[in-house]
């Protein structure tokens, strides 16, 4: 097993795009790695500054403790898996998965030799042969390559092809693995199996996988840990929940959650407790979840409001909720689009249109509210999200979240009333 590790790493092409600016980065051995980040944000590059097919401007790349940026790539040993499986066109899956010499795949002693190194075999006794030849064995029923030994790329299916192309990952025996969206042109049920194959490759192996992509449910699906990445700038390191729960940045926020944090642009006044918040959508006191050097400067500053879609109430106008502070600027909003998400109710409400600030209000954003369907589907009353109707939000202050208006730090995380 091999670590990964980036110090202060960049990228700047001739035309002079910043791809990458100062990432330090450290994948753990063994460690499943997922970077997560919107297309063009660099996830790519930073792939192949790793794999050795780029060289970085500035900063160092480690491989098990080795400083390798100024490798070749084929001294790097890195198996890297494409979105777009590229694989030889006229070889059958035996050959592609084989040496040149060719062979059986379902022979232990082979497939191990090419997975685990001939070097390896010649020191094993016949019982460690078969030990690990049934792992050998396994790892090829675990891909579903055994019926299609036979065939050639054009004779499979997208998800076929991209479990060809991690078996050719797999049977090079590399230091770690990179993979680039490999799993995000297959349809969704191709995707949850092909996760599942590689989440138990990925145990049975140990290995050091490095996986990107822009979907946030693969990326908390897979990961033991997630990076965000965001037009180039790491912005986050944590686990899926840390990552999910308490966002350090507020494009963090926004990158996150299916659909994303609303956020809303407030000012904010130090107080001995915590910040009074003015904004169109909510006015009140936030006490402190940490501290922030935001705080001593004693003066108004602009921040953006963050709320998750699904912690959010919508009532009908002649209720309140006894525990919650009404979040919307006058306390109502009105539906602008409702649509039915499978699981859940998505309702998007705008602003409650007010004439004495008219203008002013109708350049605030609208919030996103989701709400479970199922059985509380069924108990909505007729017409309740048709577009126009009056609604009340509510919201309790320990689930808001802040940021700073001009650097998009976060100054207060969710968890305190």
């Amino acid at each position: 097993m091999t670590a990964i590790r980036l110090d202060n790493v960049s990228r700047r092409y001739s035309q002079g795009h910043q791809a990458l600016h100062s990432i330090s980065l450290e994948v753990r051995s063994g460690e499943l790695f997922v970077l997560l980040g919107p297309s063009g944000s660099g996830k790519t590059t930073l792939l192949r500054l790793i794999a050795g097919l780029d060289s970085p401007c500035h900063g160092r790349i480690g491989l098990g403790g080795q400083w390798v940026e100024t490798w070749s790539a084929s001294r790097r040993r890195i198996a890297m898996v494409f979105q777009e499986s590229t694989l030889y066109p006229h070889r059958t899956v035996k050959e592609l998965l084989l040496p040149p010499s060719g062979g059986n795949p379902s022979d232990s002693v082979t497939m191990v030799t090419r997975w685990f190194g001939i070097d390896w075999i010649k020191r094993w006794s016949s019982a460690r042969r078969e030990v690990v030849g049934e792992l050998a064995r396994s790892l090829l029923d675990t891909l579903g390559l055994q019926p299609l030994l036979n065939r050639k790329p054009h004779q499979l299916s997208g998800g076929e092809r991209q479990r060809v192309a991690l078996g050719r990952a797999i049977v090079r025996n590399p230091a770690a693995f990179l993979f680039d969206e490999p799993f995000s042109s297959l349809d969704v049920s191709t995707r949850w199996a092909l996760r599942s194959d590689l989440l138990n490759i990925q145990k049975k192996l140990g290995s050091t996988m490095l996986f990107v992509t822009h979907d946030q449910s693969e990326a908390f699906a897979l990961a033991d840990r997630v990076g965000v990445l965001v037009d180039g700038v790491l912005r986050q390191v944590g686990t899926p929940d840390e990552v999910y729960s308490q966002p350090s940045h507020v494009e963090v926020a926004r990158a996150t959650g299916d659909p994303p944090m609303n956020v809303w642009p407030a000012t904010a006044v130090p107080t001995e407790t915590g910040w009074r918040v003015q904004s169109s959508w909510w006015n009140g006191d936030l006490k402190m979840a940490e501290s922030s050097q935001v705080r001593s400067t004693q003066q108004t500053i602009k921040v953006w409001l963050g709320v998750r879609p699904e912690v959010l109430g919508v009532e009908p106008t002649t209720e309140s909720g006894a525990h919650r502070q009404p979040l919307v600027g006058g306390n109502l909003g009105v539906v602008k689009e409702s649509r039915f998400l499978g699981n859940r109710w998505g309702v998007e409400i705008s602003p409650m249109p007010d004439a004495s600030a008219s203008s002013q209000k109708a350049s605030e954003p609208s919030v996103l509210v989701t709400r479970a369907s199922g059985i509380e589907r069924r108990r909505l009353e007729p017409g309740q999200f048709e577009p126009g109707r009056v609604v009340r939000l509510n919201c309790d202050t320990k689930d808001m979240h802040m940021f700073d208006g001009e650097s998009g730090r976060r100054i207060r995380k969710a968890g305190r009333s």
